[in-house]
């Protein structure tokens, strides 16, 4: 028993390798601004207390303002506590406005009245086509 135990502790400690586990309202990871691969994964990790509220989940970045026309599409993975996996595609608009300078806040809602289990949850971001001048993107979760 304590050999399994001792493989399960080892196993979950593989598994969180590179996710830092937020507990509250945001998690955010910078990419290389200079070309983001299509395909290549961030992990987020979100530890969900609150089990109570309905939560409304949305996608954030953060780029360079350079005009540029184009949304960013986002391929986006969630792992729940329990193992289940949903996955989609979430769509960042352009802001159109210079919000801190030199970037534009990107923001698009992924679930609404969410009601989440106590546990981590894993968010994998990539995006669909390479990207260039994204510094951060990330999940946020509000009540």
């Amino acid at each position: 028993m304590k050999g399994v135990r001792g493989l399960l502790v080892v196993l979950a400690a593989v598994a969180m390798v590179g996710c830092r586990i937020v507990p509250h309202g945001a998690v955010v990871a910078d990419v290389d601004p200079k070309g983001w691969s299509a395909g290549e994964g961030v992990d987020l990790c979100f530890a969900a207390t609150d089990t109570a509220s309905l939560h409304t989940i949305s996608v954030v970045a953060r780029r360079e303002f350079d005009g540029v026309s184009e949304p960013m599409r986002l391929q986006v993975r969630v792992v729940a506590p329990d193992s289940a996996e949903v996955s989609g595609e979430v769509v960042l608009p352009v802001s159109g406005s210079r919000q801190g300078g030199s970037f534009e806040e990107l923001k698009a809602l992924w679930v609404e009245d969410a009601r989440l289990t106590e546990g981590t949850y894993t968010f994998t971001l990539a995006p669909i086509h390479e990207v260039e001048g994204v510094w951060n993107v990330g999940v946020e979760i509000e009540n």
